[in-house]
């Protein structure tokens, strides 16, 4: 993703939010989460105010951020190669600090059982089988 802009990176992560099978990367997950802090600051400020007649607006758009960052997220846990229920510790609080680690840890090399590898690595080299002669290493067939 050399060269992207954040605006390209949120535009992927829109388009791929309910696409389940998937994989996010880091980067982008977190450049969208940086762009969803933006928008809920400014409707939180909103709903701050007294005499503010978005209130049911600025609410609706918060959860609806907060919705399309969750489904973002279970993406980026699918990158490391875990389900996305995993996100529910971090949701019930337990465990935010352990789901923070998840999502920040680098994604699994090749593809996984969510996808292929959005960075486009090969899969972890395997050497090929070493086949021995019938009567075994070291030992004439």
């Amino acid at each position: 993703m050399a060269g992207s802009t954040v605006t390209t990176v949120i535009i992927r992560a829109l388009r791929a939010v309910f696409d389940f099978r998937g994989r996010t990367r880091r980067r982008t997950f977190w450049l969208f989460v940086a762009a969803w802090f933006v928008p809920v600051t400014v409707s939180g400020a909103e709903i701050d105010r007294p005499e503010s007649t978005l209130d049911s607006v600025a609410i609706a758009a918060f959860w609806v951020m907060y919705l399309v960052v969750l489904l973002v997220a279970i993406r980026r846990l699918h990158d490391t190669n875990r389900r996305g229920w995993w996100i529910l510790l971090g949701i019930s609080g337990l465990g935010l600090i352990y789901v923070l680690v998840l999502l920040s840890t680098d994604s699994t090399p090749g593809p996984n059982r969510f996808g292929a590898d959005p960075k486009g690595r090969p899969a972890i080299y395997e050497p090929p089988a070493i086949h021995y002669p019938a009567g075994g290493p070291g030992r004439p067939g």
